[in-house]
């Protein structure tokens, strides 16, 4: 469950900025990017979320708390690909 404050103050960033973001660095010299923006498109306000980190993952949700939600599951997943697999770029899961 989110909490309301953590939308609160996505929100209120985007509000001042247009965008809200965070730069996460979960390993050394591994960071992981995440986006939240507003998108308008016929008057109908959507958010497009965007999580990178050596790969890219992105959706658009019409609520900010769902898009939230996408953000933090795309985050985990990220960070379970790397413990399970490696880095796509990795020949091996030897190279961990």
């Amino acid at each position: 469950m989110i909490s309301e404050k953590k939308i609160d103050d996505i929100e209120t960033q985007i509000n001042q900025n247009g965008y809200w973001e965070l730069k996460d660095e979960w390993r050394i010299s591994t960071v992981t990017v995440m986006r939240i923006e507003q998108v308008k498109k016929n008057n109908i306000i959507n958010y497009k979320i965007s999580v990178k980190c050596d790969q890219e993952f992105t959706c658009v949700c019409p609520v900010l708390s769902r898009a939230i939600e996408f953000l933090e599951l795309y985050e985990d997943l990220i960070q379970k690909i790397w413990a399970s697999n490696g880095w796509p770029s990795w020949s091996t899961k030897k190279q961990l």
